[in-house]
């Protein structure tokens, strides 16, 4: 069994509980969230990605960030979820301006994904 989760924290939402950070984002909105951002002029942030499962005995945890900035006000109309708001560390474009290529460049799903392979691989017992 598996689940996976991700999660973009702001120095803004970092007094957010965890778990209510997605709700947070997805009420306020990414227009308001650069707002906010703009107004406090601190862009900074972070996307989280998390792989949990269970592996007969014990439940493990994956985790990959990648840091990055909001812009101003969302570009971009591809992805999914914050792609609008979120510009990798050392980027230009939000991911949602970036083809499916440049993305994979930052993206972490792969890395998670490749460690649980590994994980999968070894005698883990």
């Amino acid at each position: 069994m598996y689940c996976s989760s991700y999660r973009l924290i702001s120095k803004l939402s970092q007094w957010i509980p965890r778990p209510l950070i997605r709700w947070f984002f997805e009420e306020t909105g990414a227009d308001k969230i650069c707002r906010i951002a703009t107004d406090f002029n601190d862009f900074g942030c972070h996307w989280t990605t998390v792989l949990g499962f269970f592996d007969g005995t014990n439940v493990k945890y994956i985790e990959e960030t990648i840091e990055g900035n909001l812009p101003e006000s969302p570009r971009g109309t591809g992805g999914y979820s914050w792609d609008n708001i979120f510009i990798p560390k050392g980027g230009t474009k939000t991911f949602a301006e970036m083809t499916f290529e440049e993305k994979q460049r930052y993206a972490v799903t792969s890395k998670i994904l490749t460690k649980f392979n590994q994980y999968l691989s070894h005698d883990n017992k």
